[in-house]
């Protein structure tokens, strides 16, 4: 049975109230021009260009996140996709820190060397992505959107073989929904 569609008001923080949008949850990592790490949540991400000569990702924040300004001034930064079970250190990670604060001290995620880049990657992390800036855009005065070059794509050694289907529930990346009631695990359900 088809059912009616009817229009809803659009208003501040209408994604959040009005529809169910799930996004995948992300922890990017930077350094500041210190060197003191910087952990924060992120699913306005997206893959940027397929093509196998330069793989790219763009990230959609706001200007005064302490991550988009790492990026902007270290030109690096390593998107790690947690597992559904570290949903309570995404939180943690959402927590608005004083600049030069390590988010990572708060939260159970294991920072170890990345491979091409100085942000660490999270372990727990099954599959992490690399990345050097290529370019920002700042769309208005509060938005910027970073284009980085994927350097390395980092997965654990057992999800190489698997297949689709298989490597998707065996890496648990969290869908999540955040709604006027805070942040709602869509999968796993």
């Amino acid at each position: 049975m088809i059912k009616k569609k009817v229009s809803v008001p659009i208003k501040t923080f209408w994604y959040s109230d009005k529809i169910v949008w799930p996004k995948t949850v992300t922890i990017v990592t930077t350094v500041n021009e210190d060197g003191v790490p910087n952990a924060a949540p992120l699913s306005g991400i997206m893959h940027y260009d397929n093509l196998d000569k330069q793989p790219r990702v763009l990230l959609m924040m706001r200007k005064f996140a302490h991550t988009i300004q790492n990026i902007c001034k270290t030109g690096e930064f390593v998107v790690n996709f947690p597992p559904f079970e570290y949903t309570d250190d995404i939180l943690e990670a959402c927590r608005f820190y004083p600049k030069g604060v390590n988010e990572l001290d708060f939260m159970r995620m294991t920072p170890i060397p990345s491979q091409k880049v100085a942000p660490p990657t999270l372990a727990e992390s099954r599959q992490v992505l690399e990345c050097k800036l290529d370019r920002f855009y700042d769309l208005d005065e509060s938005q910027r959107h970073a284009i980085g070059n994927i350097v390395n794509i980092l997965v654990d050694e057992d999800l190489v073989d698997l297949s689709r289907p298989v490597k998707i529930a065996t890496t648990r990346i969290s869908q999540c929904d955040r709604g006027v009631d805070g942040l709602s695990q869509l999968w796993p359900g």
